[in-house]
């Protein structure tokens, strides 16, 4: 089935996320260890999947093996080991969720968002001066991040 064949007008859009990932119907099929890491891995790194994935895209009988499972949702590799335990042994600790928040907030802040050298060699030039805040990303693609512009 494609979107286009989708009939939105007789199905409600439903979203799932860290908070509510629970209720998502074929997670009845999924063992409970796949489950913890997903909520384990999903409080440090967001997600976010809508009925249509979940309905319609995903092959629940091989979801190991489903490439659009993997992709949409948070895989305990994702993490190293050692930022999994501390999220792990916080909720097995009866952290609150304001600590355990703040444990995922100094993980992410150690997480390299601009692997491959992105912010060094992806810069482009003018005049052989850099333009900050943007990054080329393909031969016809920009990225533009009006907060790092300096073109003075």
């Amino acid at each position: 089935m494609y979107l286009k064949d989708y009939d939105l007008n007789e199905k409600k859009l439903s979203i799932y996320n860290i908070n509510n990932y629970l209720k998502i119907p074929q997670f009845d099929k999924i063992p409970n260890d796949i489950i913890e890491d997903i909520k384990i891995v999903g409080t440090v790194l967001p997600f976010k999947v809508n009925n249509y994935v979940i309905n319609e895209l995903i092959d629940w009988s091989n979801y190991k093996n489903d490439p659009i499972f993997n992709l949409t949702f948070p895989q305990k590799n994702m993490l190293s080991e050692s930022n999994y335990d501390i999220i792990k042994n916080a909720y097995d600790s009866g952290f609150s969720k304001e600590e355990i928040n703040n444990l995922s907030n100094q993980i992410r802040l150690t997480l390299n968002p601009h692997p491959a050298g992105q912010k060094e060699h992806n810069i482009p030039k003018l005049n052989g001066q850099k333009l900050a805040g943007i990054q080329h990303k393909y031969k016809e693609t920009v990225l533009f991040f009006p907060s790092g512009t300096n073109l003075s």
